[in-house]
């Protein structure tokens, strides 16, 4: 019995947490594939009010990225005219944009400000959802 209390508590905990990022992925995109590619573009910190379009220009946007039961971010490969510079994944809700060699979020001003702009359009009862949100992660390339 003693043994059994735990295994249930955690088969309880589990049962919650799934069902919290569940009903958080429910909620409707807040934005689209041009909205995505932009963001993406705001995170390369090479981006500027100068070369944003050039930059968007090197993002190839691919649609099949994500697996059945993965959550459904945007993914774009960083192409120059002779290699790739990485691939990148924008959370659809968030707009969080993951660099995905290395597995880490990217951060600059412009993308910030964006993202705050993001959060405007959330209802209220969204809001208590944006959390779990921000921490769905998007499937990393590993470097192994």
């Amino acid at each position: 019995m003693r043994l059994l209390f735990p295994i249930v508590v955690v088969g309880f905990w589990l049962s919650v947490m799934t069902n919290a990022v569940a009903s958080a992925q429910d909620l409707p995109l807040k934005l689209d594939d041009k909205e995505a590619l932009k963001l993406a573009a705001l995170a390369q910190p090479r981006a500027n009010e100068r070369n944003l379009e050039h930059v968007m220009d090197t993002l190839d946007y691919n649609p099949n990225a994500n697996d059945p039961g993965e959550p459904p971010f945007f993914v774009f490969e960083g192409l120059t005219d002779t290699s790739s510079y990485g691939f990148f994944a924008v959370n659809p809700w968030t707009g969080d944009v993951w660099a995905l060699w290395g597995c880490h979020k990217m951060t600059t001003h412009r993308l910030r400000a964006a993202q705050a702009e993001i959060r405007h359009h959330f209802t209220a009862v969204e809001m208590k959802q944006y959390r779990k949100l921000r921490n769905i992660k998007p499937f990393c390339i590993s470097g192994d």
